[in-house]
């Protein structure tokens, strides 16, 4: 499934609607809601996105664990439905996602994750945030281009995570998720339309890698000093 998932920012929610369950009288204003998730999920329904947002987060979601009061919008195609997480299940809503806020800060990237399509969100510029996307480890920045970055796991390895995708003309094996931002020679920033486009067509298919041909990539250096 494809989703966004928005909570409510209790510094804006001067009518406190926070864990209020669905009123038609008092419907959710998007002003007060914030986009803390953008991306594919394995759930086949909404009682499984809720499961998994309370057990399991996605590394790339930046806010609660799930609750009432919440908004899931599903994706299908260029069909956009909302969803009110209520006290019992989800009620269909209308909810003018564009109103609501998405954190400036946020670098806009491709993500990709082993046997799964890798897809448009956003990751926060802290090192705590770009490490949690690619597994909580040291991250290692790849120079695609001059101003194109693939940031992945620098411990995938050697942590056994599994095969993600090739790069380098199929040289090299990227374990473990990693995502693609630019550089601007000074920080990783978002991409722009035009990048995104690109690198979500390069990466967007999951490819078969086995573990021996991820061992067999694994490269030891030795210095003498």
């Amino acid at each position: 499934m494809k989703i966004r998932l928005y909570q409510i920012n209790r510094e804006r929610d001067r009518d406190n609607m926070f864990l209020n369950p669905f009123s038609p009288m008092t419907p959710p204003d998007p002003e007060i809601y914030d986009e803390v998730f953008r991306g594919n999920v394995d759930c086949n329904d909404l009682e499984d996105v809720f499961a998994l947002f309370n057990t399991y987060p996605p590394a790339l979601h930046r806010g609660r664990t799930m609750s009432v009061s919440d908004i899931v919008l599903t994706e299908d195609g260029s069909k956009m439905t909302a969803h009110f997480c209520d006290c019992i299940g989800f009620k269909k809503i209308a909810f003018d996602y564009e109103k609501a806020h998405l954190d400036s800060s946020l670098m806009r990237v491709i993500y990709a994750e082993p046997g799964r399509e890798a897809y448009e969100s956003f990751v926060g510029p802290d090192l705590e945030s770009m490490q949690r996307a690619v597994g909580n480890g040291f991250i290692e920045p790849v120079w695609l281009e001059d101003d194109i970055c693939l940031i992945d796991n620098d411990s995938a390895k050697l942590m056994g995570l599994p095969g993600n995708r090739h790069i380098g003309d199929g040289m090299s094996v990227v374990a473990g998720p990693f995502f693609i931002c630019a550089d601007d020679g000074e920080n990783f920033t978002g991409l722009s339309d035009s990048q995104a486009e690109r690198y979500l067509n390069m990466f967007k298919e999951p490819e078969e890698i086995d573990e021996e041909e991820v061992q067999a990539d694994m490269r030891y250096m030795v210095y003498e000093m």
